[in-house]
């Protein structure tokens, strides 16, 4: 399953407290159609085109990525990465005017800043959060995406300020309403609501995943890379050696680029500092 698309589609994932089932209608970046629905307990994301969906079970703070296809559930479990995300960021939200009606709401239109660096246009409706369990929606998007947040840090260190300031734009609903379009900061629609039902009918069948699945966990999964991580970077160790030697030569006799010779520098600095403390 890959990571990173799973990761873009789950942006939108939260959960709802009301007694009947809703089912919300938007489109992501590339126009696909995304339907979450939601009751009670569950609720579930489905992607025009993916042959998989997000569900999340709110009384056990569970969070799967399930591929039918392949008979496998992928767990999003909760990620320590022991300080890696970066500092603290500063979030401001700032009011912009009116925003334009979308799915039939009234909509007012705020900039995200993340450390005073633009990262998002969010147009909010208050009018939409006021169907029941709006707000209980956002406060779990908020978790779902800070635990994809983290799971990334724990792959790149150095991860944008805008990347980690993503679940801010979720945290915003008390401030903004909900929602009902996110732009990103050079004017690119990222998600977009078009209908709400707050009457649906939803399947009892649509929240279960069958037993025969596979699970695997994300913690699993991330132990596994940073295995394969640090036998890369071993395995490139012991090559230095010889590397060294035929870069010698090759500047005794003229044929080494000065830019080549800083590349292997900064590749023997990078060596140092992954080297056991």
């Amino acid at each position: 399953m890959n990571i990173k698309r799973s990761c873009c589609l789950v942006i939108l994932l939260g959960s709802f407290n009301a007694s009947a089932d809703l089912r919300i209608e938007a489109a992501d970046q590339s126009g696909q159609q995304v339907v979450f629905s939601s009751n009670d307990q569950f609720v579930r994301m489905d992607v025009q085109r993916e042959q998989k969906y997000a569900l999340i079970d709110l009384q056990r703070q569970a969070f799967m990525l399930v591929s039918p296809q392949q008979r496998e559930v992928l767990v999003l479990d909760h990620s320590n990465t022991d300080g890696r995300a970066g500092a603290a960021l500063e979030i401001k939200l700032n009011p912009a005017g009116d925003g334009p009606e979308i799915a039939g709401y009234p909509t007012r239109k705020y900039l995200l800043l993340a450390n005073n660096k633009k990262c998002a246009v969010i147009y909010g409706s208050k009018q939409a959060a006021r169907h029941p369990g709006m707000q209980k929606l956002f406060a779990a998007l908020a978790q779902l995406q800070q635990r994809i947040s983290d799971m990334m840090s724990g792959l790149a260190p150095s991860v944008d300020v805008c990347a980690r300031a993503k679940s801010h734009t979720m945290q915003a609903f008390s401030t903004t309403g909900s929602p009902l379009r996110i732009d990103s900061a050079d004017g690119k629609t990222q998600t977009r609501i078009s209908r709400i039902d707050s009457h649906a009918q939803i399947p009892a069948t649509a929240w279960k995943i069958p037993p025969a699945f596979k699970v695997t966990h994300m913690k699993d999964q991330m132990k596994q890379i940073e295995l394969q991580k640090q036998q890369m970077l071993q395995q490139m160790q012991r090559q230095m050696p010889d590397m060294q030697k035929m870069i010698e030569q090759l500047k005794r006799d003229g044929k080494m680029p000065q830019q080549a010779v800083e590349q292997l520098r900064k590749m023997k600095e990078l060596f140092k500092q992954r080297e056991p403390k």
